[in-house]
């Protein structure tokens, strides 16, 4: 990242541990090999200092924010009902104790009245969004929609920058764990979020993403990350195949090489999602279900956007089970976004919407259903009758 312009990057060294407990008076133990760690710089005021940014600036961890007001957290720190703990449920203060101007930032990027243009030269550096974007797309990161970045702002100035943290779900390592929703690829992985929302559905805007992900790809691509792989290898290979870290990375050990693959054909294989995800619907959520009358219930969800104006068709159904094997009833082709169906028989049931243009791309909701084993379904919703 620091080849990239218009963001700055963490300092990283790699450390190989040793750990003496000295705990319950234990003073004669001896030095433990803990292995190899990546030491990561802490962003805090002395990191805005040393890589020449305002160390008397604004700046916020995010804990999970996506650039919604929150008015009932977020607050002005002189607000009598202040509550730093409710606070930082949505953003760690590492900076100022003052929160007028990123209240002042969120009320302008929520107030649709005010144009995504005029609130972006305000308020932000849109290469700075774009590079941000691009390079979460290009190291797969995934784990970025709300999480996972830094919000900082210097003195003397309106204008907010996101700022890179913690990538260790990158590199598509979401993806072999199976952890990782449908929609999280290109532009939708964004969605959720009211700053890249509004930002993205203008044509233009996708097109400055498009290229920003052209010019970074000159730096993160397969030859460079391969060359710096090879680099590293010199230092992490000895560690991967001897005790302690050879105990804990057993899948490495057994499949290095397809490994190393792996991250060498990330940015490439991101760049395939981002332009499949290009001519997809967007997500969006569904509502909760009512039922006026008694009789029957009344299912709802937000008009999902298309970037190409496509016209937009939606699937709905209802299940006994989450997997969708027991269908209690499927209505296909909705050109609207709600439907009126009988209510079925006492017990739990599940519902998912599909949406999908005249392409025959389809894109599912943002909710999930996490079944008492732990068992994660995409895209669905129960609700009980009774």
């Amino acid at each position: 990242m620091e080849n990239i312009p218009d963001m700055t990057s963490l300092r990283t060294q790699f450390v190989h541990l040793y750990v003496k407990d000295l705990t319950e008076g234990n003073s004669k133990s001896l030095y433990e090999d803990y292995g190899l760690y990546t030491h990561v710089e802490q962003p805090n005021e002395m990191f805005l200092k040393n890589h020449w940014l305002d160390p008397n600036g604004y700046l916020y961890k995010v804990t999970f924010f996506e650039f919604q007001r929150y008015p009932d957290l977020i607050k002005s720190h002189t607000d009598a009902t202040f509550d730093k703990k409710a606070f930082e449920s949505i953003l760690e203060i590492k900076g100022r104790e003052e929160h007028d101007k990123l209240i002042a930032m969120l009320d302008d990027l929520n107030n649709l009245e005010i144009p995504i243009e005029e609130v972006l030269n305000k308020h932000f550096d849109i290469d700075n969004i774009l590079t941000w974007t691009a390079i979460n797309i290009l190291t797969d990161n995934m784990d970025t929609d709300a999480n996972n970045f830094y919000l900082y702002s210097p003195l003397n100035t309106e204008k907010w920058y996101l700022l890179p943290w913690d990538y260790d779900g990158g590199w598509e390592l979401q993806r072999v764990e199976n952890s990782i929703r449908p929609y999280q690829a290109g532009i939708s992985n964004f969605w959720g979020s009211t700053l890249h929302n509004r930002f993205f559905r203008s044509e233009e805007h996708v097109k400055m993403l498009t290229d920003k992900i052209a010019e970074i790809s000159q730096v993160i691509n397969k030859q460079t990350v391969e060359k710096q792989l090879a680099d590293y290898a010199a230092i992490v290979k000895p560690f991967v195949f001897q005790s302690p870290d050879k105990d804990y990375l057993t899948e490495i050990n057994i499949n290095y090489e397809k490994e190393i693959q792996q991250l060498v054909d990330t940015p490439e294989r991101a760049i395939q999602r981002f332009e499949e995800d290009l001519e997809k619907p967007k997500p969006f959520y569904m509502n909760e279900i009512v039922s006026d009358d008694g009789i029957n219930l009344h299912f709802s969800w937000q008009i999902a956007f298309d970037l190409q104006g496509d016209e937009l068709l939606y699937d709905i159904t209802v299940a006994k089970d989450p997997a969708f094997a027991q269908v209690v009833e499927t209505k296909r082709n909705l050109p609207f976004n709600e439907v009126t169906m009988k209510k079925p028989a006492k017990g739990t049931y599940y519902w998912k919407v599909i949406v999908h243009d005249s392409k025959g791309n389809e894109q599912v909701s943002f909710d999930m259903h996490t079944d008492h084993e732990g068992n994660n379904y995409f895209g669905v919703l129960p609700f009980e009758v009774k």
